[in-house]
């Protein structure tokens, strides 16, 4: 038996549901190497699949496995199928349940809304099915921020009460208790104080705990903890308490999700209040449509209630008379909900038809009855796409470039689809002969002038073409193109034969047809579909945090009407390497790629282009700071066919600013420059200006500070900016020609031309050399080989600090506590002695809430130091945001 087979058989067996690589290389005394190689193999022949979670573990796939083996489709599975952008939680959530021996601990990440809950429930739900549970195993929630501020009580709430512990204490069993064999689900986990979470830890380590009370007798239990929260986890639990965690699932927003998975939970919702209510729902085309693109802040759960109270309405009316049934029409919705009809006429979506009745009954699943409508033509895509770009306010040129390239993309997306639909020998069953005699002759005249054969799905989409022309005219529906010079211009011979063409069509059916009408018939002798670039460079953004990639590649990627871009997103939690795992992964489809441009949000994620560019043998370039132009300008040029060098050097021409990448970052010193930045949404030359009028006026060491103009695309995407440079720069001040809200000092472009401001940015500099200076200062006085490193940990936890407390205060202020967090840190990692503070338990009752918030902040510098700060330090620290609260409200400073 070879090697590979004996592998599958162990699977086959079922003794156990799932292996790792290691472990099957220990029972069969294999080489772990050779084991891996022939476990992937077996992955892309489909017999096993894999958890994408750290160790890997392999199981037979779903209809090999033995839950798959009952009649039934998994809970999971068939929740999968109405929620496709979970696909990868639902396979975070199956790794979770199936990993040996008893499951991993798992935190569920997602705004409020989104279906936390339900999420932890189907994976109990997932867990019964599977086998990996007792059929009657308890799934027990408990909500956290219900006892957020009293640790007794939550102590006694999770592990249980021994008689007496207290004074009128009963005996009382504990959730662990209650969940034991089962699944424990902690709701807004962060809503635990550190004490809370603390207390968790002895049992999710070793499964022992104690009621209250008790002090010899130790209890155990089997329990699989899952928690939520809508905070992020880096800054809202305790680093002690995330590594207990070690599964991480993300649940993406609502407005995340295609309009396709919204359209399917609005029909589960009807359907399900018809089942609720036992009678027959009828839902107006206009009510799912303003369903459909309502602003649904709330997720889910806002979109489920406000389809609840609409039939509970229309429910009322039936039942006193009003209406002669459960009919819902627009008129009845509130009007927050109504406002998605102007939404859905502004992208105008074609989704949902017009003229469509939905039904749904208690009985059965919905039906939809609805009339055929024919215009779905190029006229009405290229209006879409005009509309759209042109309510973004983007800049005439700009606009002129992304219409070209949509409008070649739709071309040859039309003809390889009419193709699909018919041949020419079944163009006579609906159209006229006429329309087909005038389109032979048309594409005798084009092949003629221009000297080339055109094949049969050109005459075929010609042909349905001018179906549509004939009934638009009739219909006195306006005929419009946005780029009828551009088109003139860049295809000269082209345009000319159409001009041609659409006489030949005036003649024969005595019409008059709009001049703009050429400019359509002209990409009918332009496009051909089957048209390959002889480079074919790939595109992938790579970026931090949650949803960042994939929301510029998806922006672009509708834009431009083509699915070219991959967006990748990196969570906080992920390591660098489970990251780079799965870039591998993303690329392995990609053998036909000549090159490879990555556009990441910073320098530390460049690291990865050379290792990318190593096992796969293709050429990489890597850009730092992506934003949403950048990535619509690579994705266009890419699929004309640009050579990936070329495409290189015209994205970063985009970018007015250069961040440093890893290896220049290791060639420099630690500490980067710290920045003002410049921008202006009328465009990056403006920017540029701006930083030339700085550079004139100020004096500044620029191996400290550096002024740096930012090419932004609107205001959403500054801020997504900024979040990304704050991360390796200090920020001092945004200079800027327009308002937002910034938790940075902004200042107006108009107050830099006056003078008013130049003061106080000269003053910002000087500030920030002084940090420099105090960095030398405590590398020399108390012997800090990193000096510079401590204080920008410190500033940033400062940073975080005023956030949370919303307590600026003034630059004397900050370089103190600077300077005292930093001394007190360097006798932390001495062991030397620190000072008391005299009655601290009660300096932290009086103001606890800060307590926690400064407790929340210092858990970057614990973590970081690997230390613990006493509370006395704490007290001191406090001290100071109190002294200068009141002044300071007055004067909000960055550090």
């Amino acid at each position: 038996m070879k090697r590979k087979d004996l592998i599958y058989s162990l699977f086959k067996k079922q003794s156990r549901v799932s292996y790792s690589a290691a472990e099957i290389s220990e029972l069969l005394q294999l080489d772990r190497a050779n084991v891996s190689s022939d476990l992937n193999k077996l992955v892309k022949e489909e017999l096993l699949s894999k958890s994408s979670s750290r160790p890997v573990v392999f199981f037979l796939n779903a209809d090999r496995d033995p839950a798959a083996d009952k009649s039934e489709v998994s809970l999971l599975d068939s929740f999968q199928k109405e929620n496709r952008s979970l696909r990868t939680a639902i396979d975070q959530a199956k790794s979770a349940i199936l990993y040996p021996p008893h499951g991993m601990h798992t935190l569920i990440f997602g705004e409020t809304g989104v279906g936390k809950s339900m999420f932890a429930s189907i994976m109990h739900q997932f867990a019964l099915e599977a086998g990996r549970l007792h059929e009657t195993a308890p799934f027990v929630v408990f909500n956290c921020a219900d006892y957020a501020n009293n640790p007794q009580l939550l102590l006694g709430q999770l592990f249980g009460v021994k008689k007496g512990a207290y004074t009128g204490a009963v005996e009382q069993k504990g959730l662990i208790e209650k969940a034991d064999g089962g699944i424990l689900f902690l709701d807004e986990v962060h809503r635990l104080t550190p004490e809370g979470q603390e207390m968790l830890f002895t049992f999710i380590d070793g499964g022992m705990y104690r009621r209250l009370g008790e002090s010899e007798n130790e209890r155990t239990a089997q329990v699989l903890i899952l928690a939520a929260t809508t905070e992020d986890p880096v800054s809202s639990l305790l680093g002690t308490f995330k590594r207990r965690m070690p599964m991480f699932i993300t649940l993406p927003p609502l407005r995340e999700r295609s309009s396709e998975e919204r359209l399917l939970l609005i029909k589960r919702f009807f359907t399900d209040e018809s089942i609720r209510l036992g009678k027959e729902i009828s839902v107006s085309t206009n009510t799912i449509r303003a369903l459909l693109f309502y602003p649904c802040s709330s997720n889910i759960g806002q979109l489920k209630a406000d389809i609840q109270l609409t039939c509970a309405k229309a429910y009322a009316d039936y039942v006193t008379d009003k209406k002669q049934s459960i009919h819902i029409r627009s008129s009845d919705l509130n009007w927050y909900i109504k406002e998605g009809l102007f939404i859905e006429k502004k992208t105008k979506h074609t989704l949902i038809q017009m003229n469509e009745q939905y039904t749904f009954s208690p009985t059965e699943s919905y039906s939809v009855q609805s009339q055929p409508s024919f215009d779905h033509s190029i006229y009405e895509h290229i209006d879409m796409k005009y509309e759209e770009l042109k309510n973004r306010d983007i800049d005439q040129s700009e606009l002129a470039m992304l219409m070209d390239h949509n409008i070649q993309s739709l071309f040859k997306q039309y003809l390889k689809q009419t193709i699909q639909q018919m041949s020419k020998d079944n163009l006579q069953k609906i159209l006229s002969a006429e329309i087909v005699k005038v389109s032979e002759k048309i594409i005798h005249l084009a092949e003629k002038r221009l000297n080339r054969t055109f094949d049969e799905k050109v005459f075929v989409g010609l042909s349905l073409h001018l179906q549509t022309l004939m009934q638009r005219l009739e219909s006195h529906k306006s005929i419009y193109h946005p780029n009828l010079t551009a088109i003139r211009e860049q295809y000269r011979d082209q345009f000319n034969v159409a001009i041609e063409s659409m006489r030949l069509v005036e003649d024969t059916f005595s019409i008059t047809i709009p001049f703009d009408e050429v400019a359509f018939l002209t990409m009918f002798f332009v496009v051909d579909s089957d048209e390959t670039p002889s480079f074919q460079t790939a595109v992938f953004v790579l970026a931090h945090g949650n949803g960042i990639a994939r929301e510029m590649a998806a922006v672009t990627n509708h834009l431009l009407g083509n699915e070219d871009v991959t967006g990748i997103d990196m969570p906080l939690h992920e390591s660098p390497e489970e990251f780079l795992q799965r870039v591998k992964r993303e690329m392995q489809p990609l053998n036909h790629c000549t090159g490879l441009l990555l556009l990441i949000d910073m320098g530390s994620l460049a690291f990865i282009g050379e290792m990318i560019e190593t096992e796969f043998s293709i050429p990489v370039k890597v850009i730092p700071m992506v934003s949403t132009a950048h990535v619509i300008e690579a994705s266009r040029k890419a699929s004309l066919g640009y050579h990936l060098d070329e495409l290189y050097e015209d994205v970063k021409n985009l970018t007015p600013f250069y961040m440093q990448t890893q290896k220049e970052k290791q060639s420099n010193s630690k500490t980067l420059k710290s920045v003002i930045l410049t921008a202006c949404l009328t465009g990056e030359g403006s920017a540029i200006a701006l930083k030339n009028i700085l550079e004139n006026y100020l004096h500044f060491n620029s191996e400290i500070i550096e002024i740096l103009p930012i090419s932004i695309f609107n205001r959403k995407e500054m801020q997504k900016m900024l979040t990304n440079i704050s991360k390796e720069r200090s920020i001092l001040c945004v200079v800027c020609n327009f308002e937002i809200a910034l938790p940075y000092r902004t200042i107006h472009v108009q107050d830099i031309l006056n003078m008013k401001e130049i003061k106080t940015i000269q003053e910002l500099i000087t500030h920030e050399e002084t940090y420099i200076k105090m960095a030398d200062a405590l590398q020399q006085t108390l012997t800090i080989d990193d000096a510079g490193e401590v204080i920008t940990i410190v500033r940033n936890v400062l940073n975080d600090l005023q956030l949370q407390t919303n307590t600026y205060l003034n630059h004397e202020s900050l370089m103190g506590i600077v300077l005292h967090i930093s001394c007190m840190l360097d006798r932390l990692r001495k062991n030397q002695p620190f000072v008391k503070y005299p009655d601290k338990d009660a300096k932290i009752n009086e103001h606890y809430l800060l307590y926690l918030k400064i407790r929340k902040a210092l858990n970057k510098i614990e973590e970081a130091y690997q230390i613990a700060i006493p509370n006395d330090e704490v007290c001191f620290i406090m001290d100071f945001l109190l002294k200068n609260e009141s002044s300071a409200k007055t004067n909000k400073t960055s550090v």
